[in-house]
């Protein structure tokens, strides 16, 4: 079947079903429609000039069939909708590259990738340009020499520059704007002219220590801080004003009684 375009437009009188995400079975029951079998499959509908045609054929009572289609591929990158006009959609698992250089989300039912910035750490090395790449060894360190010039550490000659934070733009100008936002859990796109973004899928790596979690990068944190030293004590002290309190009131019970 030809690729599944952004709007499903099926003919009145047709139930459609859709189970699952990745692979969903599309149930077709039809009264009376005019289907035509091609290659031994019946398709009762096709896709031409933009809109979904009911093909001529001859006419079958009460027969139900059902068609399995694969989303998010080449031939179908659209995800399989009802005619309630929905937007297309896709699984953001499902546009995982495998990638680890690269940030991954869907855009309207299309899966969509950009690189991360160079840098971030990776299986074996860092990311650059969207390729994890060995970092280069540094060089052994020398010994600083007694000259009749000043010397210094070998390790402060050879200071290695730290790695870009944000790539520039891969794409060409959008409209004549840049579209890049320097958010490394967007991902820049360019449509009709104008700049448009996808949030990166939750979980992807975006600086070191630190993932996207609805198109914001955020710094993992760790084992909660201890408390404040005022509030360990808050408890005991609260106990010892009561017993100083309640003893007061003992001494002044007891003084009148005395009297």
């Amino acid at each position: 079947m030809d690729a599944v375009p952004p709007e499903l437009h099926f003919l009145t009188g047709y139930e459609i079903q859709i189970e699952g995400e990745v692979q969903p079975t599309i149930t077709i029951s039809y009264d009376e429609a005019q289907v035509k079998v091609n290659e031994k499959t019946i398709k009762p509908f096709k896709f031409k000039d933009g809109s979904w045609q009911e093909l001529p054929g001859f006419v079958l009572n009460h027969i139900t069939n059902s068609v399995t289609f694969t989303v998010n591929t080449a031939e179908t990158p659209y995800a399989l909708l009802d005619d309630s006009g929905a937007t297309p959609s896709c699984a953001n698992m499902a546009c995982d590259d495998g990638n680890e250089c690269t940030a991954d989300g869907c855009f309207e039912g299309q899966c969509v990738t950009g690189p991360l910035p160079n840098g971030i750490a990776c299986s074996t090395g860092i990311c650059k340009e969207g390729t994890c790449t060995a970092q280069p060894q540094q060089p052994p360190k020398e010994e600083a020499k007694t000259t009749t010039e000043e010397t210094q550490p070998a390790e402060q000659a050879m200071e290695t520059p730290e790695p870009t934070k944000q790539l520039e733009p891969t794409q060409e100008p959008c409209g004549g704007l840049s579209c890049n936002d320097n958010n490394p859990c967007t991902i820049d796109l360019c449509k009709d002219n104008a700049c448009a973004y996808a949030a990166a899928i939750d979980g992807t790596t975006c600086a070191n220590d630190a993932s996207c979690q609805g198109g914001i990068c955020l710094k993992v944190v760790g084992a909660e801080a201890p408390a404040p030293v005022q509030d360990l004590f808050a408890l005991p002290l609260v106990i010892v004003l009561v017993i100083i309190g309640a003893i007061i009131v003992t001494l002044q019970i007891v003084f009148l009684l005395k009297k």
